[in-house]
C-alpha cells in the first residue's frame, strides 16, 4: 500500500488531537509539521504519535518537543519494522503499570484473533491486574483500562452490527502484537506454544497460551514445570494438554476448540483442588465436572458453553451453592441447582437459568440475588397451567419484581411455549 499524501496525513493527525486542523494552536504548527515529516505517511506512525500527544497530562509545547526528540533521527533513516516498533514503545512507555500488564496479557492470543471484551476483562480480574478505586468496582476499572488501550490507539474495537454499534471485542495490530510478544519475551510473562515463536526454555512458566498442536508439541508441554502457571489458554491443543494436577497455582483456565468437538469428552474433575482458581471457560466439548465445586472459594467466572453435557448426567454438576466468590455463571444445560441459589449473594451475572426444571425454592431465590445485573432466563411455558400460588412464572414474578428494584440492568428472556397460545395471549 502506498503512503498517506501530506494532505490525508494532516487530517489523520490533527483530527485525532484537535478535531480539525485549524484548531492547532500556533505554537503546535510547525512541530506538528515536522512530527508529520518522520511520520512518512504511515498511518500507524500517526495515529500512534497523535494518540501518545493527546493522553500527555498537558497540552504544553515542552512536552511535544520532548517527545518529538524521542523520536530520534531513526524515522529519518530507517523506515523498517524497527522504526514502527521505536514509535509504537514510546506509545507504551507512557502507559501506567496496570495498563502495561492488561496489554501485555494480550499476547496470549493469536495473530488476528478477535478477543472477547467480557471474557478479556474478566481474566484481567482474575490475575489481579485491576484493583477497585473509589466508587469504581472491579468489572468497571477492568472496562475502563479497555476502553483507555482503545482511546490510544493501542488496540482496534470491534463493533457488534446488531448490538447499536456496542464494542464487544477488540483485535491488535500485527505490528502491536510483535511488540507485545518482543516485550513478553524479555519479561517472561507468557510463554507461546506455536510454529512461530520458539520455545523460550525458561523453568518459570507464568502464562502458557497453548496455539498449535503435533506430537512435538506435545511432549514440551509434557515436561514443562507448570507449578507457576497462572493462566493456561488453549486454543486446538486440548489432546496435548498437561494433566491439571500440574497447575497448583492456577487462576485462569480457558479451553476453545477451533472447531466444537461435540464426541470428545474433556475431564475436568480435578479443577476442585486448585484453589486458587479464579476463571474458567471452557465451551465446544461434552464435559465431565466434579460433583461440587466446593474447594473453589476464589472463583469468580464459571462460563461452560455447550456441548457440555449430556442431559441424562446434568445432576451432577448442580452443586454451586459453595461458591459465594462467583460474580459470572453462564451455563448452557439444562442444569438443575438442587441446593438453590441462597449462597450466590456476590453474583452479577447469571445466564442460562431453566425454569421448569428448578425447584420453587430455588426460582424464589433467585429475587434474593440483587446484586444481579445481568440475567437470562429460559423456560417452557405452559398456557394452560393454572395461576395458582406456587406456579412457577407466579414466583418468578415476584423474584424479578425484586431484583428489578434492585441493581438488574438487562433481563433475556428465550422461551418456549407449550402449547402455543393465541397471539393475543402472548402480547398480554
Amino acid at each position: 500500500m502506498q503512503p498517506l499524501n501530506e494532505l490525508h496525513s494532516r487530517r489523520l493527525f490533527f483530527r485525532r488531537l484537535f478535531d480539525t486542523e485549524d484548531s492547532c494552536p500556533e505554537q503546535f504548527r510547525e512541530i506538528s509539521k515536522d512530527m508529520l515529516r518522520k511520520c512518512k505517511g504511515v498511518p500507524l506512525a500517526i495515529t500512534s504519535i497523535a494518540s501518545l500527544l493527546a493522553n500527555t497530562q498537558s497540552m504544553h509545547i515542552e512536552i511535544w518537543v520532548k517527545i518529538h526528540n524521542s523520536l530520534g533521527s531513526m524515522l529519518d533513516t530507517n523506515p523498517t519494522l524497527e522504526w514502527m516498533r521505536h514509535v509504537l514503545s514510546l506509545s507504551y512507555n507512557d502507559l501506567s503499570y496496570e495498563l502495561k500488564t492488561c496489554l501485555l496479557y494480550l499476547g496470549m492470543y493469536p495473530e488476528d484473533y478477535e478477543i472477547p471484551k467480557e471474557g478479556l476483562v474478566r481474566k484481567w480480574i482474575a490475575e489481579g491486574f485491576v484493583t477497585e478505586k473509589c466508587g469504581v468496582d472491579l468489572e468497571e476499572a477492568a472496562e475502563n483500562c479497555f476502553n483507555e488501550l482503545i482511546n490510544r490507539s493501542m488496540i482496534q474495537p470491534c463493533f457488534n452490527e446488531h448490538g447499536f454499534g456496542e464494542v464487544w471485542a477488540c483485535q491488535v495490530h500485527d505490528l502491536m502484537l510483535d511488540l507485545i510478544i518482543l516485550k513478553c519475551e524479555e519479561e517472561n510473562f507468557i510463554t507461546i506454544i506455536d510454529r512461530k515463536y520458539p520455545m523460550n526454555g525458561a523453568s518459570q512458566v507464568r502464562r502458557i497460551s497453548h496455539q498449535f498442536n503435533n506430537r512435538d508439541m506435545a511432549l514440551t508441554v509434557e515436561s514443562m514445570r507448570a507449578s507457576q502457571v497462572r493462566s493456561y489458554i488453549s486454543f486446538p491443543a486440548v489432546d496435548c494438554m498437561p494433566p491439571l494436577s500440574k497447575f497448583e497455582l492456577l487462576r485462569v483456565l480457558d479451553i476453545k476448540p477451533r472447531t466444537p468437538m461435540t464426541s470428545m469428552c474433556l475431564d475436568l474433575s480435578a479443577i476442585n483442588h486448585l484453589f486458587l482458581l479464579k476463571y474458567v471457560r471452557v465451551s465446544g466439548f461434552r464435559l465431565k465436572l466434579p460433583k461440587k465445586f466446593d474447594k473453589l472459594k476464589h472463583l469468580m467466572t464459571l462460563d461452560m458453553l455447550k456441548p457440555w453435557l449430556e442431559a441424562s448426567s446434568c445432576e451432577q454438576l448442580t452443586d454451586f451453592n459453595s461458591l459465594s466468590s462467583l460474580r459470572h455463571l453462564k451455563l448452557q444445560g439444562p442444569v438443575v441447582f438442587i441446593n438453590g441459589l441462597s449462597k450466590l449473594c456476590n453474583l452479577l451475572y447469571l445466564s442460562g437459568f431453566e425454569i421448569g426444571i428448578n425447584s420453587i425454592e430455588c426460582i424464589r431465590d433467585l429475587g434474593e440475588l440483587t446484586n444481579l445485573r445481568n440475567l437470562q432466563v429460559m423456560y417452557n411455558y405452559d398456557s394452560s397451567a393454572d395461576g395458582v400460588e406456587n406456579n412457577p412464572e407466579t414466583i418468578l414474578a415476584a423474584s424479578l419484581n425484586k431484583l428489578g428494584n434492585s441493581n438488574l440492568r438487562t433481563l433475556d428472556f428465550l422461551v418456549h411455549f407449550s402449547p402455543w397460545p393465541p397471539v393475543s395471549t402472548i402480547l398480554e
